[in-house]
């Protein structure tokens, strides 16, 4: 079959360069259509369930909000954990769900369980809110800032939301650090004293008298008329006029007879400011299909348009540019690619045919863009992964083109035509090219098995990678033949004509490769004479690499990556204001603008609010966060860890409020932290002291920082008891929740327009009373059974403080602990192991207190457990088709047997380099797997044609090594090539690239001498474990007694 589709590409080249032509053209169209982004799209696998409780304290919140919700869900299949988040006023309840369920139909069983009637919440709580927990898609941060007013800052802040979020491709715009405006009804309490009315009557009474609504319509005779109540009051200017009834004395009690108005803004929870002077924040995400860096430009190029028309003293300043990162990931990829390719091309001419060489390597931008088109018609993005899948392949896809083109060039330099060469030689090698591909694909298959979010993150790998190994296959066996045939005659005469003259065949290769060529045979020569040694001196440096790699070399899920944005978060003690934590962020504001204006681009300074990325804060007064934006990395005198410790070094005790300090860079993709351990049980104390004595122990490890614990300290407690007296007379809990809440909280009773623009109507007590307990207990309250009373006269209060949240992991309460760890100086994964040892007798200790590792341990631990599972599949499935290629079951096992030899030259790279090992060094170890499985497997199959020709064993052997010495080094040094760029000049982002390349290029050097060494050794070490025991089997037939006649 290879034969004939050879044969036809070779007598219709027309239809073999449209075939290229269309490849061509697709891939172009598909990456131009591309969209482009920083990670992939994929479910978390999530469901959040998300209460409000306002004013309530977290242990209320727990008791009953959080725990009768996880009561009703736990019933509920197709959930991992169930994990909450108990604060003030909020329960948060997230469902992880098992891996490979369905959301939507989870999400549906949710819904259902808490719409029956057996849950039972406050009834001054609101209703659950359940959603999927989605991706979100950042773009870029938008500052409005500068000298204007807090009311002139949020107008320009609406007027810019609303047009960004009319530009086609943005999802949202979502702001940070706005108020509403409202108007305070402010009562008198003594004016309100003599109305005889308490805070909730008056507070309906207003309400009712400023509420208008349709009401239904009224059929009649002339037609039908819409029927509406009007509301005495639709103006805020009229609201002191409004008449609220008689008074006690009989005469007509108006609003401002009790009340004052006034305009404000919603309470402050956050502040923000940029560059040093306050300003409101927005962040813009972008939808699934939108082309990030496209985006991105639109975004800024209406930025610059839209600064000449802003209200004076008002400016619009950007960072958290995430474009940048897809930018320069291309531009890497680009690089590496237009460096390698030139360096893969150098080497195939200094191997090749000039004409031979130029269509091998033209089969790499078209194996390239042929998988791009089939990766955007399978709905695949361009992003860090894809990006990464095609620099992983950058030194495969030529290989199968380097077979078929040396193979049908030898056959060239012996005298045949070029169209009979090119069918011979791409039909001797087609079967083991096919196969070398399907074997390659298998050997990524571990990774598109992978579970969890991490087999999520990573699927478009193997799936890119497959798409351009099979272009490739493609290009080597319909269009490549087509090409080599060509423009060849006058050089086969020539080689005819000298081979008659007895010259013997031309050599293409440069003088220098004949010497290369006959060392290598008289080391093969020697290598098979001592056999057996060799293999066991294999074995012998494998185990010795192996012993290293475990004692000297660390394992990491990710490496750091290079972030231009980091932030310093600070936690100031539970009671400070919002004012205590703007003062120290301007202490840190001011140290981080003393760095150099070649390495700072701009600082965000967030206040009451501590984010790690888009989707996961903190909100609390005491909080305060910078973030600071770096130049681009060719820009600045100090790389980012630099410029991080110096700020170590430089911000110190910035003030004596601060209880906690760290400095971090946002997280992202699906790392976690170093160190992540979770405490869980079911007494609170005992937990509780296990985390004190852990986390005083995470303190005594070496490069240990950034310690944190999930346990702080909430705001201080005034907590109000009704009295055995006051409950006589009909005050409850209930009662002193409705009349306290509107006088401290506030109350919307109405909502009201003003040029256009919706005003909450808030009733509110005096400031003076809201902030003075003593006042506070002067407020009359009206019983259930009507009398009015003080409430210092029938309730208690007393201080305290309770925790500012409350955590729990399956039903049980929990206590986390993170850090993170200088890698230079300590290991994480061996850190995490002590303690698990160290606190293994903790259930019996502490009440039945669990401690587990999450975070990189859990998620390398999980990674690495399912790429072992998942190699045993694609081993078999390597095994396999090697068997049925070979009809054999033992030279499989011949051709396998190199795979464990692979890892010397991974692990002696990474060791020369310094660096550690990760995940992505597995999947460069995959990739070269792959490499050097192809390799064995062309070397095995010209054996088995050299014997099927009747040469003897060893024989074949050195033969079968001679012809394809070439073929081998060419595809190992054009891998080797690609990969240059990337291994030893990468800088900024693609040093997050080096482990993979590492793997390939220290595997490859010394798998290349394994291949033609080590794996004839072992097929001759075969053939004498054969030929021995045909020998015995053939001694002890002989020896059998035969039958006599009778």
């Amino acid at each position: 079959m290879i034969r004939s589709i050879v044969r036809w590409s070779v007598r219709n080249p027309v239809a073999a360069n449209l075939l290229m032509g269309m490849i061509i053209i697709s891939g172009v169209v598909s990456y131009i259509a591309m969209p482009r982004e920083v990670f992939p799209d994929f479910s978390l696998g999530k469901i959040e369930v998300f209460t409000v409780w306002r004013g309530a304290a977290p242990g209320d919140v727990e008791a009953l909000v959080t725990e009768p919700i996880e009561e009703v869900l736990g019933e509920i299949d197709g959930v991992d954990d169930i994990l909450s988040t108990s604060s003030e006023g909020v329960s948060r309840v997230h469902l992880v769900l098992t891996s490979g369920v369905e959301v939507p139909e989870v999400l549906a069983q949710v819904r259902d369980a808490l719409g029956r009637g057996d849950l039972f919440l406050p009834t001054d709580s609101e209703p659950p809110r359940v959603f999927e927990e989605k991706n979100v898609f950042p773009v870029l941060a938008v500052f409005v800032h500068g000298s204007a007013s807090q009311a002139v800052l949020s107008s320009e802040t609406e007027r810019i939301q609303r047009e960004l979020a009319a530009i086609d491709g943005v999802a949202q715009v979502v702001v940070t650090g706005s108020r509403d405006a409202q108007l305070w009804v402010e009562v008198d309490p003594a004016a309100l004293e003599r109305t005889g009315l308490t805070m909730a009557q008056f507070g309906a009474l207003v309400a009712s008298r400023t509420r208008e609504a349709p009401v239904g319509a009224l059929e009649t005779d002339q037609g039908d008329w819409l029927l509406r109540v009007r509301a005495d009051v639709t103006e805020p200017e009229d609201l002191l006029d409004l008449p609220l009834g008689p008074d006690s004395r009989g005469a007509l009690l108006r609003l401002g007879d009790v009340a004052s108005l006034s305009d404000a803004f919603e309470r402050e929870l956050s502040r923000a400011r940029f560059n040093g002077e306050p300003c409101l924040h927005m962040q813009v995400n972008k939808n699934a299909k939108a082309d990030l860096i496209d985006l991105s430009t639109v975004i800024h190029e209406w930025i610059e348009a839209e600064r000449r028309n802003l209200a004076p003293g008002v400016q619009l300043g950007t960072n958290s540019d995430l474009s940048i990162y897809v930018r320069d990931r291309l531009a890497v990829m680009t690089e590496s690619g237009l460096m390698g390719g030139v360096l893969v091309l150098a080497c195939l001419l200094a191997f090749l045919d000039r004409r031979v060489a130029l269509w091998t390597a033209v089969g790499i931008p078209v194996a390239f863009l042929g998988g791009i088109a089939i990766a955007y018609w399978a709905g695949i993005s361009l992003n860090m992964v894809t990006m990464f899948a095609l620099i992983v392949v950058l030194g495969m896809v030529v290989d199968d083109a380097i077979v078929v083109g040396e193979n049908s060039f030898r056959l060239m330099e012996e005298g045949l035509p070029p169209d009979e060469a090119t069918i011979e030689g791409v039909s001797q090698v087609g079967a083991p090219v096919v196969a070398t591909i399907l074997t390659s694909m298998a050997a990524f298959l571990p990774v598109l098995m992978l579970s969890g979010q991490a087999g999520l993150f990573m699927r478009p790998l193997p799936l890119v990678v497959s798409a351009c190994l099979a272009i490739s296959l493609v290009e080597a066996l319909v269009v490549l033949p087509a090409h080599l045939s060509k423009g060849r005659t006058r050089r086969a005469e020539e080689l005819a004509s000298q081979q008659l003259a007895g010259a013997g065949p031309v050599r293409a290769a440069s003088h220098w490769y004949e010497p290369l060529r006959l060392a290598y045979v008289r080391l093969l020569k020697f290598s098979l004479a001592w056999r057996w040694s060799v293999v066991g001196a294999g074995i012998g440096l494998l185990a010795l690499v192996a012993a290293l790699a475990q004692h000297r070399l660390p394992f990491v899920f990710f490496d750091d990556f290079e972030s231009k944005i980091f932030y310093v978060s600070v936690r100031l003690v539970p009671d400070a204001s919002l004012d205590d934590s703007e003062a120290v962020a301007r202490q840190m504001e001011d140290i981080c603008l003393t760095l150099p204006d070649t390495d700072l681009e701009s600082i965000n300074t967030l206040i009451g609010v501590a984010a790690q990325n888009a989707v996961d804060y903190e909100l609390g007064q005491n909080l305060a966060q910078v973030w600071v934006e770096l130049r681009e990395g060719d820009q600045r005198t100090m790389d980012a860890s630099a410029v991080v410790q110096w700020l170590r070094t430089n911000l110190g005790d910035v003030a004596p409020l601060v209880e906690s300090m760290q400095i971090d860079q946002p997280q992202s993709g699906i790392n976690g932290r170093a160190i992540e351990l979770v405490l869980r049980g079911q007494h609170e104390e005992q937990i509780t002291l296990a985390a004190e004595a852990v986390l005083a122990d995470l303190h005594n490890f070496a490069g240990v920082h950034e310690v944190r614990t999930s346990v702080r300290t909430g705001k201080r407690e005034l907590r109000i008891r009704p009295t055995e007296a006051g409950r006589l007379i009909g005050v409850s809990e209930g009662l002193l929740v409705a009349e306290l809440g509107t006088a401290l909280e506030g109350q919307r009773r109405a909502r009201l327009r003003r040029e256009g623009d919706d005003l909450d109507l808030q009733l509110k007590l005096p400031e003076s009373v809201r902030h003075d307990p003593a006042a506070l207990g002067q407020l009359k309250i009206t019983t259930a059974t009507g009398a009015r009373v003080r409430l210092k006269d029938v309730a208690t209060w007393e201080e305290g403080s309770g925790p500012a949240s409350l955590h729990r992991r399956n039903r049980q309460r929990s206590i986390t602990l993170t850090a993170d760890v200088d890698r230079a100086v300590g290991n994480a994964r061996d850190i995490i192991s002590t303690l698990l040892e160290r606190y293994s007798d903790l259930p019996k200790t502490h009440g039945g207190t669990t401690i587990k590792a999450l975070g990189d341990f859990d998620d390398t631990q999980n990674s690495l457990a399912g790429l072992a599972k998942a190699s045993l599949v694609a081993l078999a499935l390597i095994f396999a088709i090697l068997g049925t290629l070979f009809r054999s079951y033992l030279q499989p096992l011949v051709i396998m047997s190199i795979v464990p030899f692979a890892l010397v030259g991974v692990v002696v790279g990474h060791l020369l380099m310094g660096r550690d090992m990760t995940l992505l060094s597995l999947i460069g170890l995959l990739a070269l797997c792959g490499v050097v499985v192809n390799d064995s497997l062309i070397l095995i199959d010209f054996v088995n044609q050299r014997r099927a020709q009747g040469i003897e064993h060893l024989a074949s052997l050195v033969e079968a090594g001679t012809l394809r010495f070439r073929p081998i080094l060419l595809t190992s040094v054009t891998t080797m090539a690609g990969l240059t760029p990337l291994t030893f000049f990468s800088s900024g982002q693609a040093r997050f690239l080096q482990p993979m390349a590492i793997s390939v290029f220290f595997g490859l050097a010394a798998a290349t001498i394994l291949v033609l060494v080590l794996v004839p050794c072992v097929q001759a070490c075969l053939d004498d474990l054969v030929l021995g025991a045909r020998r015995r089997w053939a001694r002890a037939k002989q020896s059998m007694p035969r039958a006599t006649p009778t």
